[in-house]
């Protein structure tokens, strides 16, 4: 019986989800860091979402010898 367990996992998450909230671009009087942004840096923040890709890989042996009970 094999006692060692070796695995190995890719996966990928595709953000279709907008990180950023279009509400605070409208209201801009309410929020000071965002009054800044605009005003001095003729900055307004750009819509984007969070893609995740990942790689897993994992060794396992077992200590435990299981027994048969009689």
């Amino acid at each position: 019986m094999a006692r060692d367990n070796i695995q190995f996992n890719v996966r990928y998450n595709f953000g279709f989800n907008n990180v950023f909230n279009e509400e605070l671009r409208d209201d801009i009087e309410g929020i000071p860091q965002t009054n800044e942004l605009l005003y001095d840096y003729n900055y307004i923040e750009n819509d984007f979402s969070i893609s995740n890709f990942s790689i897993l890989f994992s060794y396992n042996r077992e200590f435990y010898i299981h027994k048969k009970k009689k």
